[in-house]
């Protein structure tokens, strides 16, 4: 059982995780109806010496709903800590205050400046125990060798943007494209995948994902090869676009933000709420 007067703060992880589960339905549905394909050039045939190429078809981009239920998930985290705060604060016998939240600093320049810190941490700590606060800074991303993919500065950042526009929410790819020639009880059976280089994310249409030299279908020769004996594949799911700087998130590594604040509640709650 969890303390009482964390209810809202576990409240809003549970919450977090039915989004989760919600967005995680939605999106098996929309790539269970094939929203991407791969296509190659009608007038080449394997074995033809020319370069074969895969690109990206794409039929349908993701349902601008998906990324409302993303919004819904980190929401829910960021307050989750933010409830958290208030409650450290509390628990000392401090009054909390308007600016009191969990605090999140990832610029290591500007938190060299003891000045610049005291207030952009300070603030929003103000009120709680010494050791809490203690236990705050060292969650910290600002502390870390790379604070820019920490989880903490994630969960941070994709809140404040969903605050003020809608997160782009698009088809991506999980892993490089590859091939099968043929079935399993073929003797010429085959299985070639592609260099992760050329994975996209986010999707985009007519890229070329694949390229096999002209030789490939050298050692097929014979085999009379046709487009319908070779099939394309790509692991295509849905990512975060600019999820961090010039990075795309997959949607898979959303658990790992619910995992994150779990864990970072049931600490403070061992240290300051347990009995």
């Amino acid at each position: 059982m969890s303390d009482p007067r964390l209810w809202g703060t576990y409240a809003k992880i549970g919450r977090a995780k039915k989004h989760l589960k919600d967005l995680n339905r939605e999106v098996r549905f929309f790539l269970d109806a094939s929203p991407y394909r791969l296509v190659s050039d009608p007038d080449r045939q394997p074995g033809s010496g020319q370069e074969f190429l895969y690109r990206i078809h794409i039929e349908r981009n993701p349902p601008p709903r998906l990324a409302l239920i993303v919004g819904d998930i980190v929401h829910n985290l960021q307050s989750a800590l933010d409830h958290l705060m208030w409650q450290l604060v509390l628990v000392a016998g401090g009054y909390p205050t308007a600016q009191t939240m969990f605090p999140v600093v990832w610029d290591k320049a500007k938190a060299a400046d003891p000045k610049w810190y005291a207030w952009q941490f300070g603030r929003k700590v103000r009120g709680a125990s010494a050791t809490a606060i203690a236990l705050v800074d060292r969650f910290q991303p600002c502390h870390v060798p790379d604070p820019d993919h920490n989880l903490l500065t994630m969960l941070h950042r994709l809140d404040v943007r969903d605050k003020h526009q809608t997160l782009h929410v698009m088809g991506g790819a999980s892993g490089p494209a590859g091939i099968v020639i043929g079935t399993p009880t073929d003797t010429f059976y085959t299985q070639f995948t592609g260099s992760p280089d050329d994975a996209v994310s986010p999707l985009e249409e007519n890229a070329v994902v694949l390229r096999l030299p002209g030789d490939f279908f050298r050692p097929f020769i014979g085999q009379n090869l046709t487009q319908a004996q070779v099939k394309a594949y790509m692991p295509f799911t849905v990512v975060i676009q600019d999820a961090a700087p010039g990075e795309n998130w997959l949607l898979d590594s959303l658990p790992a933000l619910v995992r994150f604040v779990r864990f970072t509640v049931r600490r403070f709650e061992v240290q300051f709420f347990d009995s």
